[in-house]
C-alpha cells in the first residue's frame, strides 16, 4: 500500500514539476517579447523624434542661423565704418 502511495505521489509531483517548468518557460519566453517589444517602441520614438527635428524644426534652425550670421556680418561693417572715420587705435 505504500508503495502505490508513494508512486501517485511521485506522479503528482513530476505532473506538478512538468507544469511549473512549462509554466517557468512561458514566463521567459513573455519576459523576451517583452523586452524585444520595449526596445523596438523606444528605437521608434528616438526615429520619429529624429524625424521630426530634421524635417520640421532643422529649417529654422537655419533661418535662425542665417539671421545670426547676416547680423554677425552688419556688426563687422558698421565696425568698419566707424573704425574708418573715428580710428581708436591713435588716442592714447
Amino acid at each position: 500500500m505504500e508503495q502505490d502511495e508513494f508512486g501517485d505521489r511521485l506522479a503528482k509531483i513530476e505532473k506538478m514539476v512538468e507544469d511549473t517548468n512549462r509554466q517557468v518557460h512561458a514566463m521567459r519566453r513573455g519576459q523576451r517579447v517583452r523586452t524585444l517589444t520595449s526596445i523596438l517602441w523606444k528605437l521608434a520614438i528616438v526615429a520619429i523624434a529624429a524625424y521630426a527635428y530634421y524635417f520640421y524644426v532643422w529649417p529654422y534652425v537655419e533661418q535662425v542661423m542665417g539671421v545670426y550670421q547676416t547680423s554677425q556680418d552688419w556688426q563687422q561693417q558698421v565696425q568698419g565704418f566707424f573704425g574708418q572715420y573715428f580710428d581708436t587705435s591713435t588716442r592714447p
